[in-house]
């Protein structure tokens, strides 16, 4: 996948951490022979905090994970607008602790 803009949201659970990040998908994944429909992702996930540390995140640790897909940045301003994300809020992942 490409880079990824990150933002930290307010999670939905005390002792959580909620991150929305938006990746460019490539039209085409050569080392997994797909072709992507969709030209963004929007993922949306929180996990407990102190899960990952390191960044190793386990699956009982994610607490949910959604992706929303979009053609245009208009359609990504309408998914972050549904899950209530300031678009000024993102910037670089290492910036928010966003586990990749």
């Amino acid at each position: 996948m490409g880079e990824v803009i990150v933002a930290e949201a307010k999670a939905s659970i005390a002792g959580c951490r909620r991150w929305v990040g938006i990746l460019r998908l490539p039209e085409y994944d050569h080392l997994r022979q797909v072709r992507y429909e969709n030209k963004w992702i929007v993922l949306e996930r929180e996990i407990k905090i102190g899960a990952g540390i390191d960044y190793d995140i386990a699956d009982e640790d994610i607490l949910f994970l959604k992706k929303y897909y979009a053609n245009t940045e208009e359609e990504i301003y309408d998914i972050l607008k549904v899950i209530d994300i300031e678009p000024c809020k993102f910037t670089y992942p290492w910036k928010v602790d966003y586990p990749m």
